[in-house]
């Protein structure tokens, strides 16, 4: 008798037919690449909205407090992220050792195997030929595309509660009493670290090279769902999802296509670039 027969008073086999019915339940591709999205975006999205008043209050626009979140809690939670799954699927040891628990049982880890890594993670150079067909029709597209949805945008900002969202424009900021040239000269530096290299480098990392093979379906299924979350991720942003998602869909297309999430990381710097290029001109027009 064992000590669970002792524990429980059930007889060896008692239970066989349940447990052949009831297999061992983990969470969906889906519902795994859904719940990044939703953490990482509520963990940047939750201390913004609670502190922008007080950023304000401090003569700093609330789109510095914002960047400030982007380039330092998506980094460790990105990277928390990475190791944590990477472990699941048994191509890196999250927790040293050849050995760690995983879901309450423990099981045999590989060792860290760079190609292994640079293959799941889509983390090797891209050729020049992908970069001529793919990655710079994918960049001029996804500048462009979004212009579809700023009629949405602008729209949303009258609507409700939107109106009174802290804002993200540069605009906004050029027009604002604390816009002095200091103030001026650390947001659009900050803004050029954070959402021009930082913040795309870690995004497609974590977001297309990680989880978007996770999703089901085929290509063109993981392009749009993986868009789709991608926008949703933007919680600080919410009047902007049909243009990020616009924006996203040649960036996710390119890792599909290519299999680099180099490349689409470049896409997305240079969307990113291109996108601030842009509010910088009409802000100063106006």
């Amino acid at each position: 008798m064992t000590t669970d027969t002792m524990l429980t008073g059930d007889q060896p086999g008692d239970h066989a037919e349940d447990d052949a019915a009831a297999p061992v339940r983990r969470p969906s591709a889906v519902g795994v690449v859904l719940a990044h999205h939703a953490v990482m975006g509520m963990a940047i999205a939750v201390p913004w909205l609670a502190l922008a008043p007080t950023a304000t209050r401090w003569g700093m626009p609330p789109v510095f407090l914002l960047l400030v979140l982007v380039g330092t809690v998506l980094p460790v939670l990105a990277w928390a992220a990475l190791r944590r799954r990477l472990a699941a699927e048994g191509i890196v040891c999250a927790h040293g050792g050849d050995r760690t628990p995983l879901d309450g049982v423990t099981v045999p880890m590989n060792p860290v195997n760079p190609v292994d890594l640079r293959d799941r993670l889509g983390l090797r150079r891209p050729r020049a030929r992908q970069v001529l067909v793919a990655g710079l029709p994918a960049m001029l597209v996804a500048v462009v595309l979004p212009l579809a949805g700023l009629p949405v945008e602008a729209a949303a900002h009258r609507w409700g509660w939107f109106a009174t969202w802290p804002s993200t424009g540069v605009a906004d900021l050029l027009a604002a009493p604390s816009a002095s040239p200091v103030n001026l000269a650390l947001v659009l530096g900050m803004w050029v670290v954070v959402a021009v290299v930082v913040g795309p480098v870690v995004e497609e990392v974590i977001f297309r090279g990680l989880l978007q093979p996770l999703l089901p379906g085929g290509p063109w299924a993981r392009v749009m769902l993986g868009s789709a979350l991608f926008a949703v991720y933007h919680l600080w942003q919410p009047s902007s999802w049909v243009t990020v998602w616009l924006a996203t869909l040649p960036v996710a297309w390119v890792r599909e296509r290519t299999g680099s999430t180099w490349l689409a990381a470049g896409v997305h710097i240079g969307v990113n670039a291109a996108a601030l290029g842009m509010l910088l001109t009409g802000a100063l027009v106006r």
